[in-house]
């Protein structure tokens, strides 16, 4: 990034140090923790060098792009084991889902047997032109962007481990207005995948880049008493008994507190 916009955050969060230059930044003694927000490509070779540098670690999902720097990042860790490396996902501290998966642990769906996640979107195209996002070398589209905090979260909730995986990614339009020269959009704008878990959970996914102006999300997981869905930042409960959905958990509500 521009060392002009290090000095606008600096300044703007009282932080006396600023600078452009990872290296720079892991040799200040007084720097504990390493957060990696970054495009995909270059979580390994960050997070080898923060842990190297003796840094506790916090990286974005996805972890990496191959198994190979997966292995790298997960060997380092465990050779500074007094040092805390982790990839995280922040979507798993909202409180429509804090509060889900504690209603799936008391039963509130009962066994569960179906899930249904869509996500609908802009063009992965950002208005000032192109970006890693676009690239699929660089960890670009859908399905590392959006679909590794989806199949996250679902482990999470749900506590089932994925047994199985379909699916498919498409690249519909490789090139788009701001798309200029020889550069052209790689990664995949339209991608479904089904996941079958060990406990007998079936979940679909769609992910959907072509809705410009435009963005929704539901995470839907379906039991044998009942139902639980996210939508936006709301979370939704239904009893098969019951013939109206009501509203557990609002958005804005920063607790999560029941209504």
């Amino acid at each position: 990034k521009k060392l002009e916009t290090a000095e606008q955050v600096a300044n703007d969060l009282g932080i006396p140090f600023r600078t452009n230059s990872f290296i720079e930044f892991l040799l200040k003694s007084e720097v504990d923790a390493v957060c990696i927000v970054a495009p995909p490509h270059t979580h390994a070779e960050m997070a080898v060098k923060a842990l190297s540098a003796g840094k506790h670690v916090f990286c974005q999902l996805p972890m990496a792009l191959t198994q190979s720097d997966a292995i790298q990042m997960v060997t380092t860790a465990q050779y500074y084991p007094r040092l805390l490396g982790l990839c995280h996902n922040p979507l798993r501290f909202i409180p429509a889902v804090v509060r889900m998966k504690e209603l799936v642990k008391e039963g509130y769906c009962g066994a569960l047997m179906v899930g249904e996640v869509v996500v609908r979107r802009g063009p992965l195209v950002h208005p000032k032109g192109y970006t890693w996002i676009c690239d699929k070398t660089m960890g670009g589209g859908l399905l590392n962007s959006v679909g590794s905090y989806i199949i996250d979260l679902l482990v999470h909730i749900t506590s089932q481990r994925v047994a199985e995986v379909n699916g498919s990614v498409n690249t519909m339009f490789s090139h788009a207005p701001g798309v200029e020269g020889y550069r052209a959009i790689t990664s995949d704008d339209f991608c479904t995948f089904s996941l079958r878990c060990d406990r007998g959970l079936s979940v679909a996914v769609t992910l959907n880049a072509h809705l410009p102006h435009h963005y929704s999300q539901e995470f839907m997981l379906i039991g044998e008493k009942g139902r639980l869905a996210i939508r936006g930042n709301d979370l939704y409960g239904q009893s098969h008994s019951d013939p109206r959905e009501r509203l557990l958990v609002r958005g804005d509500d920063l607790v999560g507190k029941m209504q």
